[in-house]
C-alpha cells in the first residue's frame, strides 16, 4: 500500500501529541505505545472514514486549545 499524506500525518500524530499532553478524548492515545510497525499496520487497516474522523478530531482539538490559550491572555 502506498502511504498517503493523511496516513503519514496520522502516523506522526500516533508518535506524539503535537501539544505535548494528549486530551482525555484523543482517539490515538491508545496507539502511542505500539512499535512503529504496529502503528503502520493499524493505519493500513483504518477505513478512509476513520482517517477522516481522526483528522477532524485533531483539527477541533487544536482549535479548542488555541481558543483557550487566546482567552487566557
Amino acid at each position: 500500500m502506498e502511504t498517503t499524506q493523511k496516513e503519514f500525518f496520522i502516523f506522526s500524530l500516533m508518535m506524539k501529541c503535537p501539544e505535548g499532553k494528549a486530551m482525555i478524548d484523543c482517539p490515538l492515545e491508545r496507539y502511542r505505545n505500539l512499535s512503529n510497525t504496529q502503528k503502520l499496520n493499524k493505519i493500513e487497516n483504518f477505513s478512509d472514514k476513520k482517517i477522516d474522523e481522526i483528522m477532524i478530531h485533531h483539527k477541533k482539538c487544536s482549535y479548542r486549545r488555541i481558543y483557550k490559550m487566546v482567552r487566557g491572555l
